[in-house]
């Protein structure tokens, strides 16, 4: 990844509290990241803290396991993950307290 776009995803968490991480060893050092993987991921809404985006393929790891994963970079601190599928209808609420470098896993089993 050339510097714009190191520089770009290193202030994303800044403007919108979190940002999704190509890989799950990708984070930024000075961040944290959760990993959440699933069945299937597409269509679902995921709010972190409050803001929220609904996930499409673009959100998704490529890999070989047969689950979807996802991986958000997120600034120290506490952090509120909740889950909703198509109907709005919640799934999961989760509360993690994070540091620097903490990598943590959320498996959502629908």
């Amino acid at each position: 990844m050339n510097k714009l776009g190191v520089m770009l995803l290193s202030t994303l968490p800044l403007l919108c509290g979190f940002n999704f991480v190509a890989h799950s060893d990708a984070a930024l050092a000075d961040e944290a990241s959760i990993t959440i993987r699933s069945e299937s991921l597409v269509g679902l809404k995921l709010s972190v803290n409050g803001k929220s985006i609904l996930l499409t393929q673009d959100h998704l790891m490529v890999g070989t396991s047969s689950l979807d994963a996802a991986v958000i970079g997120l600034p120290s601190g506490d952090a509120t993950i909740m889950m909703f599928d198509a109907d709005n209808k919640p799934l999961v609420r989760v509360r993690f307290s994070l540091e620097a470098g903490d990598k943590k896993y959320l498996r959502l089993r629908r």
